[in-house]
């Protein structure tokens, strides 16, 4: 899953609850808040598998590629994050900055996915969005050896 496609997705979300006549849906917010979540998660997924396995055009074995994608946990990656966050880890601000939006984003994305008394507006949607976009394209902008050290970081715990 691409994170790119993700954040188009939530865009779609809210054009849609926009051009509803009156209140917008809330099953579109809250798919709007929760896409701009999986964006970050999967952007993570995919830096993980593309550090320990190989990126794209890399002699790599898909079944390896797919299992290291699919190591990340959403509970410990937070957590990691959250130490981040905290200062801990020699991290660029670009990684600290997607660290502490994961984080964030994931406490968004539980809201509107469990939360039945939770309400967004469009504003607040919108913003989500564009939280996890700035995020995403901050890490990019790290070098691949600062993000293959943050993949590390997220999967294997310190001993």
């Amino acid at each position: 899953m691409r994170s790119d496609d993700l954040i188009a997705s939530a865009r779609v979300l809210i054009s849609n609850a926009r051009s509803t006549p009156g209140r917008p849906r809330q099953a579109d917010l809250m798919r709007a808040i929760s896409a701009a979540y999986y964006a970050i998660f999967h952007e993570l997924c995919e830096t993980v598998a593309n550090s320990f396995v190989g990126g794209p055009g890399a002699d790599r074995s898909a079944k390896a590629w797919k299992q290291a994608y699919r190591a990340l946990d959403h509970y410990d990656a937070k957590k990691r994050c959250n130490q981040v966050s905290a200062g801990n880890g020699s991290f660029p601000a670009g990684i600290k900055k997607f660290a502490l939006e994961f984080s964030m984003l994931q406490d968004q994305r539980h809201s509107a996915d469990y939360d039945p008394m939770h309400r967004a507006d469009i504003g607040a949607a919108e913003a989500e969005i564009i939280r996890a976009e700035k995020a995403i394209n901050d890490f990019r902008s790290c070098s691949a050896k600062d993000r293959g050290a943050f993949a590390v970081w997220i999967v294997f715990k310190m001993r």
